[in-house]
């Protein structure tokens, strides 16, 4: 009898059907992945996007999808269908399709030759009226090459004092200052000063001697006598430097602007000229003997 239980539990075994589920019968995993979007992109570039749906081993376009990005000052969705990278930084793109998502991080960064910095030079800063300067642009990239420069504009920040070309010769009309810088390839240079200065060269007055050249220029705001390396008075009493409206004579103390005392009867010397004083309201430099109301030396700014 016992025999006959283990025979009849073998049998219960051997016809059990068997459950294992057909391969078919897997349910298979849908997943969404971006595609053709490369995660280094220039600034400057539009790139098509595009999405696929993944099942199995089978993979399709995905057509109803949604894209956002986490920063659009740096890359921009436009009609949901292309990516504008707008400046430089790192973001992150994603896609969305029902339940199913996507994302990619972007590091957007600028293009090898763009424009960096623009720099502007010229050989001189302080010319007379009769002259020019030649003003150039440099625009270099990122590593500080040099680039070529594109639609430069000139400007000055006071167009009466002169007026500038396109290819950036500065050309004086009056006397004064003023600052030049350019625009090129979407950037702007500092600025650079332009003085015009007056000039005029001494010759010597009631018996006295005097010669040399001096001139009247704006300096960082500040209007200054120079006189030049080549300036020469006779010495003498109490000698005094004045602006003035007359050429010489007893006139000058009492209607003169008295600067400052001369401080050197040769070469090169700088005198400062009150700041309520314009380049245009006095004709005359005057080197004057105060004590005896004598003139040395008289320049004339207008010649």
């Amino acid at each position: 009898m016992k025999r006959l239980s283990y025979l009849f539990f073998a049998l219960l075994i051997a016809c059990k059907p068997d459950v294992t589920p057909e391969p078919d019968s897997i349910e298979e995993v849908s997943t969404i992945m971006i595609s053709d979007v490369d995660n280094v992109l220039e600034v400057g570039e539009e790139v098509s996007l595009m999405a696929t749906l993944i099942t199995g081993t089978e993979s399709s376009p995905l057509s109803d999808q949604n894209w956002t990005s986490t920063d659009a000052s740096i890359g921009e969705i436009v009609d949901n269908s292309s990516l504008l990278i707008k400046k430089e930084g790192v973001f992150v793109l994603i896609v969305v399709s029902g339940e199913l998502s996507d994302s990619l991080t972007i590091n957007a960064i600028s293009p090898e030759n763009e424009a960096k910095s623009i720099e502007i030079s010229m050989l001189e800063n302080e010319i007379s009226i009769s002259k020019t300067i030649k003003v150039s642009v440099a625009v270099f990239d990122k590593n500080q090459n040099s680039i070529a420069s594109e639609n430069t504009e000139w400007l000055l920040t006071d167009p009466t004092i002169g007026s500038i070309s396109s290819d950036g010769v500065f050309t004086p009309s009056s006397y004064g200052y003023t600052e030049v810088y350019a625009k090129s390839n979407g950037l702007i240079s500092d600025k650079k000063g332009i003085s015009v200065f007056k000039q005029g060269t001494f010759v010597g007055k009631e018996n006295h001697s005097a010669s040399g050249d001096v001139i009247l220029v704006i300096r960082n705001q500040q209007l200054t006598i120079e006189t030049q390396d080549n300036f020469t008075v006779q010495s003498g009493p109490d000698l005094r430097v004045f602006l003035s409206n007359i050429e010489n004579g007893k006139k000058i103390n009492a209607e003169a602007l008295e600067l400052s005392l001369l401080s050197t009867n040769s070469g090169k010397a700088t005198y400062a000229v009150p700041t309520s004083v314009g380049i245009d309201d006095y004709k005359y430099i005057n080197i004057h003997c105060k004590r005896y109301n004598t003139t040395f030396g008289s320049a004339d700014l207008n010649k």
